[in-house]
């Protein structure tokens, strides 16, 4: 109700609520974090599918603004971010100057996804398209929570790199 009172999408509410955890928990005001997001036009969007590169999601929670503000900037963060698809994020790094240290992603450590699961295989020309049960694959980042909405329901899954966290605290 609150995410369609102000025009946003689950993402966004979920974006949202995900930087106040993280905000609490890191004890920072800004929190940066990424997710997938495809960087294609619709010209190629039919012939090589929905791949996905990361994007950079920055949320500022000073000033100890409502849950419902937070997810109107969620919503805008998020339209900004999409308008600017157009440069790859290799390209970024390039122009950064921004280099990995251990494989760690420099620009953010923790990445967020929320997808709506294929539920019904279908037929595209002569390719078959059939969804996969959920399961994890492991993360390069310090920590990653993917949540896949489904008609049943949404499942969370937390993954995390065991050799910084410990089961117990995640």
């Amino acid at each position: 109700t609150l995410s369609q009172s102000v025009h946003a999408t689950m993402f966004a509410m979920t974006s949202a609520a995900l930087a106040i955890v993280l905000a609490r928990y890191s004890a920072q005001s800004e929190v940066l974090f990424g997710c997938p997001i495809a960087n294609r036009n619709s010209d190629t969007q039919d012939v090589i599918g929905p791949f996905a590169g990361p994007m950079a999601m920055r949320l500022d929670l000073s000033g100890d603004p409502s849950l419902r503000d937070l997810v109107v900037l969620a919503r805008e963060e998020t339209i900004e971010a999409l308008d600017n698809t157009n440069i790859p994020f290799e390209m970024l790094f390039e122009r950064l100057k921004v280099r990995s240290v251990d494989g760690r992603n420099p620009l953010f450590q923790f990445y967020f996804t929320y997808q709506i699961a294929v539920t019904q295989s279908r037929q595209v020309g002569n390719l078959a398209i059939s969804p996969l049960p959920a399961s994890g694959l492991g993360t390069p980042y310090e920590f990653q929570l993917s949540l896949l909405e489904r008609p049943e329901g949404v499942s969370a899954r937390l993954e995390y790199n065991s050799d910084l966290f410990h089961a117990e605290t995640m």
